[in-house]
């Protein structure tokens, strides 16, 4: 009887214990999806800062290449 009070109780331990580690690997997947999520979303906002900052380079030469007068001189 006592036995099996014990090996009742260890068996459910370790019943326990795989089910948290289940809901665990859930839970840390679950994470990894958000990261890989953010990882996109902060990779397209630096695409798109860059695409700006090329932006304002090619005016700036297009300025300096096609108008070809200082604005100081123009007025």
């Amino acid at each position: 009887m006592l036995v099996g009070v014990v090996l009742a109780g260890f068996r459910g331990v370790v019943r326990g214990v795989r089910c948290m580690a289940v809901g665990y690997m859930r839970v840390v997947a679950g994470l990894f999806v958000v990261a890989s999520l953010m990882m996109i979303g902060c990779g397209i906002v630096m695409l798109g800062g860059m695409l700006v900052v090329f932006g304002g380079f090619a005016v700036m030469i297009d300025s300096l290449l096609r108008h070809g007068e200082p604005l100081s001189e123009a007025s």
